[in-house]
Order: structure tokens, then sequence, then C-alpha cells
């Protein structure tokens, strides 16, 4: 037994609980995890392989543990209590540097293990996702890949995604992003439509001309230096012709049928090939968009980490769809850093 000593008459505090009299073990801190992150315990004991009951049992040793009652549970919903929201940090701390631990100490130069599953949009997954995944897969020989790509907005926890690439103006709350890139919008045709209606040189007389429109795109927003301007279609909420798919927005552009705009990431390897040409290259398109990294809450594995690092590094600075464009875009380019 510690003595413990002091001058008569003082309060002395009891000593502070040690780690070792708090026996939170790493499996219930990921289950905990888990936990916040669906906010069900029937979920998460799913996702983790385990039954119910199980869950429940580990979830219930941890609270022991910890001397606190950590989720709060009724009939219909389930909450972080105060103590809960407390942990939940440091208990993503202890488990990512447990995983840091397992991959330094793994024999040999293999990078990370086990199944990823990542998701995209099925037009920039095609065109600049899997172009990565040689580098990846060679990177980690023991890592396995499961590509989702659907222009479907999905749920990452409900379908089990580990990592999301989306490009959206913003991300819902609740999910972890990290921006991997612009992505800027421009107008584009085709010669062959260029040489029959001519370029518009100014918002108004784009206004008169074919445009080729996403279903539900009732107007364009534009920024210049000076306002922001919004145009409707030629007059007609639903332009003159509508698909709901961006590439064969860009492919109808390709076949002459009028002007559309489009994500530089979609039309860059047109524009340098001059199958399309720029329409009013000075004009913003005012929509906001990035490429963003996007995970469901709670401790990232290894295997994300490494997936994430490596998309970071492959958009850093200037990405691929931004490199060698026509002049009129690069000076546009040059213009926004």
């Amino acid at each position: 037994m510690h003595a413990i000593s002091g001058r008569v008459g003082m309060a002395v505090s009891p000593p502070r609980k040690q780690w070792h009299d708090c026996a939170m073990l790493p499996e219930d801190l990921v289950l905990f995890l888990r936990i916040a992150a669906r906010l069900s315990v029937t979920a998460a004991a799913a996702d983790l392989g385990l039954a119910p009951a199980v869950a429940s049992k580990r979830l219930a040793r941890l609270e022991r543990a910890a001397g606190a009652r950590l989720i709060h549970r009724t009939t219909r919903s389930l909450a972080l209590t105060d103590d809960g929201a407390r942990l939940l940090p440091h208990a993503e701390a202890v488990v990512i540097a447990l995983e840091q631990a397992a991959t330094a100490l793994a024999p040999g130069p293999r990078g990370v293990r086990g199944r990823i599953v990542i998701a995209a949009s099925a037009s920039f997954g095609r065109q600049h996702l899997v172009p990565l995944l040689p580098r990846l897969m060679d990177a980690n020989p023991e890592l396995s890949v499961a590509l989702r790509l659907s222009d479907t907005m999905v749920d990452l926890v409900a379908e089990g995604i580990d990592l999301a690439v989306r490009v959206a103006a913003a991300i819902e709350p609740g999910l972890v992003a990290r921006r991997l890139a612009d992505s800027r919008t421009v107008l584009v045709a085709s010669p062959a439509y260029v040489a029959r209606r001519g370029l518009p040189a100014s918002l108004a007389a784009l206004a008169g001309h074919d445009l080729l429109v996403l279903p539900g795109q009732a107007e364009w927003r534009f920024a210049t230096a000076a306002e922001h301007v919004v145009l409707k279609p030629a007059g007609r909420p639903e332009g003159r012709l509508v698909i709901d798919n961006g590439e064969a927005l860009r492919d109808a552009a390709l076949a002459g049928l009028g002007i559309t705009h489009q994500a530089l990431w979609n039309c860059a390897e047109h524009l340098r090939s001059g199958a399309l040409v720029p329409v009013l290259p000075a004009l913003t398109l005012d929509d906001g968009r990035a490429v963003w990294a996007v995970r469901p809450g709670g401790a990232p594995s290894p295997r994300v980490r490494a997936a994430t690092a490596l998309l970071a590094h492959a958009f850093a600075g200037t990405p691929p769809w931004e490199r060698d464009l026509p002049a009129e875009l690069q000076r546009r380019a040059s213009a926004m850093t």
C-alpha cells in the first residue's frame, strides 16, 4: 500500500482513478464508436457481426468500466449522454492509436489489409477513380476493394460504405469530409454547333441558343466580377433538351445539339482534343461544387486513411482535369489562384 502524508488538518483528495482501474477493452470501445455512428445498438451489432444481446452486454461492461452511463436509450431513439459525448473523442483516439500500432507491427511493408468499400458517381468513378486503383492495390497487396458506382445518393452508414467521393457544394451533417479539389464548371459546345449557330458574345445572347440541361435545372447561375446573374435556359425551364445524366449531356453537346455546362472533370479530355470548345469562358458558373472524400463519423480505419491519402495526393495542386486546358480556360484558372 502507498502511504499518504500531509499536514494535520489538511484535506487530502482521493487518488484519481488510474488506467488499470478503468479496464475499457478495445473491442468495447470499437462497439461504442459504432453505436455512436449508427445510433442503434442492433445496427452496430450487425456491422460487427455480433448478436444484439452480446453487444448490449459489452456496452454494459464498458459503462461499468467507465463508471458512467454512456448511452441513453428509449423504445424509439438512442443518444449519447453527456459522459458518452465526452468519452467519444478519447475512444476514437485510442482505437486509432491501436490500429496504427497494429499496422506498424505488421511483418514487412505490406500496407493495409482487409476490404474497403468505396462509393462514387458512375461518371467520376469510371473516369478518375478506376485509374487510381492500381496504385492503391499495388501499394497494399493484402487490400481488396469494392467500388460501387451509382448516380443515386446513398446512405453511407446504412449501405456499409467506408469511403465515398462526392462532387457537391456541401456535405450533409454527421459525415466527415475532406476537400480534395475544386470542381469548376464550364459552358461547352461542339465546333459543328458553333459553325452553325455562332458563339454567344454575352449572357443575353446565350439565352437564345439551344441549351442542354439536367431535369429540374430551371436556371443557371453565373458569377461575374460585379454580380450574380440568373439565366433561365432559352426562356424554358426545361431547356431545349433534357437528359438525366451528365455524361449523356456531354455526348449530346459533342453531337452538335447545343450548349451545356459541364464539370471540367467530365469534359477536359474533349476540350483538349478540340471536340468541344469553351463558351463564354470568362464566366464562372456559380454552383460552389468541390470534390470531397466523405466517410461516416467515428475513427477511420487504416484502409480509409490509406485510400484518402492516395486521393488527396492524386488530386493535390492542379488536379488532372485542370491540366493542359485550352488557353482561355488556363487564363481563367490562373486568375483564380
